[in-house]
């Protein structure tokens, strides 16, 4: 299999940064390499075996003012809460309502599957920028690539505006990205 070599990397790695048996478990994944996000990092492990850090896999009851309460009752007290939930993949910009000018919504034009110009502009919706939209999640590297691009897109279209006022910047409904190479003839 191809991923031999990379889950044998990782796993020593895993073995060399985290000595405790139980917060090493805690921390191996139970999907196979590539089912979900990589964390590439050089500091996580580090920060995960901290004295003052705590790994907790029970199941949350509720959350209160001095922190998290655990399905068995153990209440594990919080300076700071960070959530990452998941997401709805097919339920972009919710629970936002973005309206076009002519009054058709961003969720009735994407009813039967999001699409956008490079995952960010949306043809009848001028002068709308989005960063992270359809077709834009990455399971092999940093979304901080994916968005430093877009950023410098909307950046130049934004320059563009503010060059000529009271014009809108919309994408045409037939636009295909351009292929930035293309093959070599043999």
């Amino acid at each position: 299999m191809l991923t031999a070599p990379y889950r044998w990397r990782c796993s020593r790695q895993l073995h060399r940064r985290i000595t405790d048996p139980a917060l090493r478990d805690a921390l191996t994944p139970r999907d196979r390499l590539g089912c979900k996000r990589i964390l590439i990092s050089n500091d996580c492990y580090p920060a995960l075996a901290r004295d003052n850090v705590g790994v907790v896999t029970a199941p949350i009851d509720r959350a209160t003012a001095d922190g998290l309460v655990t399905t068995a009752g153990h209440l594990h007290e919080l300076d700071v809460l960070v959530m990452g939930t998941g997401f709805a993949a097919t339920q972009f910009m919710a629970p936002m309502a973005v309206i076009g000018p002519g009054g058709t919504g961003l969720s009735d034009v994407w009813r039967d599957g999001a699409k956008a110009y490079l995952g960010m502009t949306v043809a009848g919706f001028p002068n709308f920028f989005m960063l992270y939209g359809p077709n834009t999640n990455l399971g092999h590297t940093s979304m901080l690539i994916m968005l430093e691009a877009q950023i410098a897109y909307v950046v130049q279209a934004a320059e563009l505006l503010a060059a000529a006022p009271g014009r809108v910047l919309d994408v045409r409904r037939a636009a295909r990205p351009r292929p930035r190479c293309r093959a070599s003839p043999r």
